[in-house]
């Protein structure tokens, strides 16, 4: 299974803009600031669902997550953020007991993407401006392709 595969599946889940805002490959800022990039990255469009962040880091080999466990750095950002942090891998890569407890796990498998450990609900902090002018610079990502295919 690829991270594009994954990605495709995020996208059918929270792609609907009327819903939320959903960015792939997002700079945590600009210039040298945006030298990390958060794989997905979604905001709830509406104050009816408390503007929800979520970030997504995607894993498709046990090697990498291995590697993403050992040095929390490399998320911490995603966690400032957002409000729910998952990881999201084929079904099967990693056991459940190594999810850290402020992230959830999401697997994906031929029957769909499905939620395998909740993330907590954690306050976030204001986005700064720099990692909001890299998200408009990013713009919404949009799948034509999905869209058609429908959910």
């Amino acid at each position: 299974m690829t991270s594009e595969e994954i990605k495709k599946a995020l996208f059918r889940r929270y792609g609907d803009p009327r819903q939320y805002l959903y960015f792939e490959e997002c700079p945590v800022g600009t210039g040298w600031k945006g030298s990390r990039y958060l794989d997905a990255f979604v905001i709830a469009a509406w104050p009816s669902a408390n503007n929800a962040r979520y970030c997504f880091e995607i894993k498709t080999s046990r090697a990498d997550f291995l590697n993403e466990i050992k040095k929390p750095e490399k998320r911490r950002m995603g966690l400032f953020f957002s409000n729910y942090f998952y990881f999201v891998t084929p079904k099967g890569l990693v056991k459940t007991e190594e999810i850290p407890p402020e992230c959830g796990l999401m697997e994906l498998s031929d029957s769909g993407l499905r939620v395998t450990v909740e993330a907590p609900l954690r306050e976030s902090l204001r986005p700064s401006w720099n990692f909001v002018a890299a998200l408009l610079r990013r713009g919404v990502t949009t799948r034509k392709e999905d869209a058609k295919e429908g959910s």
